[in-house]
């Protein structure tokens, strides 16, 4: 099937779908998503081509049509703008050689469009990832604007993807603005590598929570301080300087006399070597260049 051949088939789908969303049962992405699906296999009998989901539930595009490919999308508002996929498309079925966009505006009056993806694509956003905006009533390529073709980008590694990404963001900054994410070549950064806590040897857990303990003592503060929220504190006020010299002092509070009593549960159990630590009197512990 030739490419003027399946963009008439879209057609034929989409004059369908612009009545079937008429229906508030079909707005729903679930709903429209599988909706298309039923629409191009129906338009599609009699025809030399097989439509099909795609390998993977998460996998890019939504469709599949012997080489052809079909990109679902849905917005509850009376726009025609949405934010896409991912840059770096990572789940892309490879069979896919030609990928379309079926766009359902399910806000004011419902209609539908299709368009080809990488015409749609007009901008790039940054949230988790860079992810690909998508227009449908506004013609201004960003691959025009990137000197690069689709077809062309999508064959590039992440990295390479991520060197036009930056080129075409710096491009749109005016004097004096950054972005935080634009890493400079010129330039250090600090190097971020994100560990799950639960993930954590035992020591270095009781490190991290003595560490948050003295750096920000109020997190193991006795529940009338945390109710306080930090205010004023009065002469009478049993949190106060007074106050404090004159009673018992609770688990995780500042004694007085400049010792942090840190509770046993936030220190590790049985870890009663570290429980009290006297504030601006003993040298500093350093760990991973941080002094605590």
């Amino acid at each position: 099937m030739t490419t003027e051949q399946f963009e008439a088939l879209l057609d034929k789908a989409v004059a369908q779908l612009g009545k079937d969303v008429q229906d508030p049962s079909c707005q729903s992405p679930e709903a429209f998503e599988k909706r298309v699906k039923e629409v191009l296999v129906s338009v599609a009998k009699g025809e030399s081509i097989e439509i099909n989901p795609t390998f993977h539930p998460h996998a890019f595009p939504d469709i599949r049509a012997n080489g052809f490919g079909v990109e679902v999308k849905t917005v509850n508002k009376d726009s025609w703008l949405t934010v896409g996929n991912s840059v770096f498309e990572g789940m892309r079925d490879a069979d896919v050689k030609h990928i379309y966009i079926i766009f359902g505006k399910m806000g004011g009056m419902p209609s539908v469009k299709w368009g080809r993806y990488e015409e749609r694509i007009t901008h790039v956003r940054i949230s988790h990832a860079p992810r690909f905006v998508l227009e449908m009533d506004r013609d201004s390529s960003l691959f025009t604007k990137m000197d690069i073709s689709y077809d062309d980008f999508a064959q590039l590694s992440p990295e390479k993807k991520m060197e036009y990404i930056r080129k075409y963001s710096r491009s749109r900054l005016r004097a004096g603005e950054r972005l935080w994410w634009l890493e400079d070549d010129a330039g250090q950064g600090l190097p971020v590598k994100i560990r799950l806590y639960m993930g954590l040897p035992q020591w270095e857990k009781i490190r991290l929570r003595a560490e948050g303990a003295l750096l920000c003592p109020q997190i193991v503060g006795g529940s009338r301080q945390k109710e306080r929220g930090g205010g004023q504190r009065q002469s009478g006020d049993p949190d106060s300087e007074s106050g404090r010299a004159s009673r018992r002092t609770p688990k995780g509070e500042t004694t007085a006399s400049g010792t942090l009593a840190l509770p046993v549960r936030m220190m590790g159990s049985r870890q009663t070597a570290a429980r009290n630590i006297k504030l601006g009197k003993t040298k500093p512990m350093f760990f991973e260049g941080s002094a605590i």
